[in-house]
């Protein structure tokens, strides 16, 4: 409707009304039914937190534009928004993504003036990168913007054969030509094929027989994680893996063992663990460094500020300037300890560990 037909803008526009009063009225339903995610995970709900999904937006989709047609890939992206690599690698990231995105945009910019169709798939495009910015940098989200991609390069290459431009264009544009072919024809299903080797790899490391979480067994286990280095791939995952693998007419696991997993901190470093009282844990990071996995921004914290879950009531005890927290006390119900495995991260897997004794202290190494 906007760029494919010859009607005046505002008729164009009005035929669009409806479509966006039914989107409209479909997110005020999904507000207001309580639909939604809260707090740092993979994803991000624009209607909780709209500034920090407009930050998102204004570094995911540059990359993500860049990576549906050049390189880097988007899980290399991803890799750079991480809590330890986020306050020195996002920048240059950015940088690099604005860099090749202005440089396509001047490939592309003499065909979306001459074509409707460029625009139109252009358009669509951008629409189909929006969305995905509220999650995670993965590839496979790149689904529906490849759509728009996909008409657009096609156009490119019948433009490029069909209208010559003057010599320096041309030349630069039968470079991006090859460069496209190379990599969207020929580089492409390898690195298919690469990927399938590393989902395999992954599919073997993110295992609960891997990591040795005692996930079998005839009874209900909740285990309490001292440390682990990284909580979607030694826990999250491996779970999920044995609860899918559980399912079906021919089930290749038991049910899961596992019904709660509580983990007191993440991330590679060194961690003090005291036990003022019986039910009463404290934790802090060495020389009173944030916790890595508990300052994503805008996700601020103060001191005294409560958390509570299941049979634990969690509160920040300190923080830094940054209002990330520093020392946690996790105050646990009467009883709630003994009932608890307890176990921590040793460089590659799990093992069976023991809470200190009342007034006495332990030193966790993740790594």
């Amino acid at each position: 409707e906007v760029f494919l037909t010859r009607d005046t803008w505002f008729k164009r526009l009005l035929r669009l009304l409806p479509y966006g009063l039914i989107g409209l009225g479909y997110l005020t339903w999904w507000h207001h039914a309580g639909y939604g995610t809260d707090g740092p995970g993979f994803y991000t709900d624009p209607g909780r937190d709209p500034l920090f999904f407009l930050q998102e937006v204004a570094f995911r989709a540059p990359a993500y534009l860049v990576s549906q047609f050049t390189l880097l890939p988007a899980e290399v992206f991803s890799a750079l928004e991480s809590p330890t690599l986020r306050a020195h690698a996002l920048l240059p990231g950015l940088l690099y993504a604005l860099s090749l995105l202005a440089l396509l945009a001047w490939f592309f910019w003499p065909l979306l003036r001459r074509s409707a169709e460029a625009r139109f798939f252009t358009l669509g495009m951008l629409i189909a990168v929006l969305p995905i910015c509220g999650v995670s940098m993965v590839s496979r989200v790149l689904w529906y913007v490849g759509f728009g991609a996909s008409g657009l390069l096609a156009l490119f290459i019948q433009h490029y054969r069909d209208h010559p431009d003057n010599s320096t264009m041309r030349r630069g544009s039968r470079f991006f030509v090859g460069l496209m072919l190379l990599l969207h024809l020929w580089l492409s299903p390898l690195f298919y094929l690469v990927s399938i080797a590393g989902f395999n790899f992954m599919n073997q490391q993110w295992d609960t027989q891997t990591v040795q979480l005692p996930n079998a067994g005839p009874s209900e286990r909740r285990l309490l994680i001292l440390a682990t280095k990284n909580h979607w791939i030694d826990i999250t995952f491996p779970i999920l893996k044995d609860r899918a693998l559980s399912l079906g007419q021919q089930p290749s696991r038991p049910p899961p063992a596992i019904t709660r997993i509580l983990a007191l901190t993440e991330g590679e470093g060194r961690y003090r663990l005291e036990r003022p009282a019986e039910n009463v844990l404290h934790l802090k990071t060495q020389d009173d460094h944030p916790f890595i996995t508990l300052r994503p921004v805008p996700w601020r914290f103060a001191v005294g500020e409560p958390v509570h879950r299941p049979d634990v009531d969690i509160e920040v005890l300190a923080v830094s300037p940054q209002g990330a927290p520093t020392r946690i006390e996790y105050r646990f119900a009467p009883g709630a300890l003994s009932r608890l495995d307890v176990m921590t991260w040793q460089k590659t897997h799990f093992t069976a560990s023991t809470l200190p004794a009342i007034g006495q202290h332990q030193e966790l190494l993740v790594e």
